[in-house]
């Protein structure tokens, strides 16, 4: 876990090299000028205390920090504490709050960190400040998403690998007298966003029995519940629950 984690920071990086860029040319042009200060707006979709949400964080920073000088960075971080709240989804009050802050400040860079941030801006609940890069990473998605291909010239990203699938075809290499795979989603926005995807991928499998438990239409209890039910040869994937 701790490698995987690794190396979605790794992949984050690179996701905003590009802003990066924008962010630094200013500088090179007119060197003898003092450095501007970069103010750069953080958006988590979870609360620091989720180790996943900490390591793509901390990988955002040591990046920028390659690139640029620790005294011409500004960090503003707003955290939306999805799973914290109980909804899954960002409050109506952090919204207006972000969209206040939005509003009252300037940023030369905006970054979105997992589904739930990203989606404020792909679902048009939040606007972008005009020429200002925006920048999403550990996004749950497919690369023809109507959103993103809408999303302008400005945005900038990289889409989480998709290895469901490819687990659940190393699960019945494995087991291969399995009759049911049970694949287990949580019921935020990544967890259904990973479930609309899985179920293109699943009209290949034709020889077992496909059961989804997701969190945005079942209790924790009746996913337990159903799950214990299920039959000796089914084997689980849990994705993000």
């Amino acid at each position: 876990m701790r490698l995987r984690r690794t190396i979605i920071a790794l992949l984050t990086a690179l996701s905003f090299m590009f802003a990066v860029c924008q962010l630094s040319s200013a500088s090179d042009d007119a060197p003898e000028m003092p450095p501007e200060l970069r103010r750069i707006l953080y958006i988590a979709s979870y609360s620091g205390s989720y180790g996943w949400s900490s390591s793509v964080r901390s990988g955002f920073c040591s990046a920028l920090r390659d690139e640029l000088p620790r005294e011409q960075l500004s960090f503003d971080v707003v955290e939306l504490d999805t799973f914290e709240n109980g909804l899954l989804t960002p409050s109506n009050e952090r919204i207006s709050l972000l969209r206040n802050q939005l509003n009252d400040e300037r940023y030369d860079l905006i970054v979105c960190a997992d589904n739930p941030a990203a989606d404020l801006f792909l679902d048009n609940k939040l606007h972008m400040p005009a020429d200002t890069p925006l920048v999403f990473c550990g996004y749950n998605g497919t690369p023809g998403d109507p959103r993103l291909l809408a999303s302008g010239s400005g945005t900038y990203g990289i889409l989480m690998p998709d290895n469901i699938f490819a687990n659940i075809q190393l699960g019945l290499r494995l087991l291969p007298m399995t009759n049911t795979v049970v694949v287990i989603t949580d019921g935020g926005a990544d967890g259904i966003s990973q479930s609309r995807r899985l179920n293109d991928e699943l009209r290949l499998l034709r020889k077992v029995n496909i059961v989804q438990l997701r969190g945005d239409r079942m209790s924790t209890e009746e996913m337990l519940q159903t799950l214990s039910e299920m039959p000796r040869d089914t084997f689980a994937v849990y994705a993000n629950w």
